[in-house]
């Protein structure tokens, strides 16, 4: 038939694509609580393939991102409330997004939830405590060697420091003291704490070894030059030049005693990025017990470098020795 009229909407109506059902206001959470979040999903034009969350503090500026869920939509997410939300008025949002990135349908919660104070952590105010270790023990020690450190203590707001260490030694005043049992590397921690619940540790520590120089009455290494002498020291260097002028320096490592197959090391204790000096086995016979180090290479800055020289044996005993050389300044 013929048309008599016609006439559109006054304004534009929505097809309701996703409801949050929770939380949608009035709801009352503490931090660390499970919140179930929950929603509805209406037909849409193109599969769901990830659905975004977020969260908004009324008064506050943006979005906050809960979670990303690629893959689906579940229609539920259980939402650990952070400890570090601050008590006050929260909505939640949800964001529905097809595989080609296009958002299908989006809603938030019709009214607040209030996150409460309960359970939520209060403010630090504590300063902690310092401390300093004024002399380490030596970098190489021997096995029975009575050992020592001093440090200094202090506390900004004025509560009692105690001091502990982590290798069972006694610590008295300002002063640690331990007595060397083993070959090995160690590294000495001292903790200070002030007793308070937070902000209430910090630590210092140093670094040595123990050797024993006969090897525990089994194993030793002697470390000999390429003329079979002795070497109690390496030879200096200076910075920016190629150590031992551009002739590589051997280091012969011997070892007596102990159980064979031996494991032979060498190696900057410190990075050899920063170094330049690289100690390469450049030979090594682990069945008898021999091996070679060449150290080389150019020193970038003045300072002391530690080679570290250490033997393994079959039953895991080791003796490590170290040896410094010293890197002097560069002058024009």
């Amino acid at each position: 038939g013929n048309v008599v009229g016609s006439d559109t909407s006054d304004s534009r109506f929505m097809i309701e694509v996703i409801r949050i059902t929770a939380p949608n206001g009035g709801e009352t959470y503490s931090p660390g609580d499970t919140v179930p979040i929950v929603w509805t999903t209406n037909a849409t034009k193109t599969p769901i393939d990830k659905v975004v969350l977020k969260y908004h503090l009324v008064g506050g500026t943006g979005w906050n991102l809960i979670d990303m869920i690629k893959g689906g939509n579940p229609g539920t997410y259980n939402w650990t409330i952070p400890q570090s939300l601050v008590p006050g008025d929260y909505r939640i949002k949800v964001n529905l997004f097809d595989a080609n990135k296009n958002r299908r349908g989006a809603d938030k919660s019709d009214g607040v939830f209030f996150i409460d104070v309960i359970g939520f952590p209060p403010p630090c105010i504590n300063i902690p405590p310092i401390i300093t270790i004024d002399q380490c023990p030596a970098s190489v020690v021997n096995v029975g060697d009575a050992l020592t450190a001093t440090f200094t203590t202090g506390d900004l707001d004025g509560d009692t420091v105690t001091v502990t260490d982590n290798l069972g030694g006694n610590v008295s005043g300002n002063t640690w003291s331990w007595t060397a049992s083993s070959v090995g590397s160690y590294t000495l921690i001292l903790t200070a704490d002030d007793g308070q619940s937070c902000n209430n540790t910090a630590t210092a520590s140093c670094q040595f070894d123990v050797t024993d120089p006969n090897g525990g009455g089994q194993m030793r290494l002697d470390l000999r030059d390429a003329n079979n002498v002795v070497i109690t020291s390496l030879p200096t260097a200076t910075e920016g030049q190629p150590y031992n002028n551009g002739i590589p320096y051997v280091v012969n490592m011997y070892v007596t005693g102990g159980t064979g197959p031996y494991n032979l090391a060498c190696r900057a204790k410190t990075s050899s990025t920063t170094t330049g000096i690289d100690p390469v086995l450049t030979a090594e016979d682990g069945q008898n017990g021999f091996a070679e180090c060449t150290l080389q290479g150019t020193p970038p800055a003045a300072g002391d470098i530690d080679v570290l020289f250490k033997v393994t044996d079959s039953t895991g005993a080791k003796v490590p020795i170290v040896k410094t050389i010293t890197v002097n300044p560069a002058t024009l």
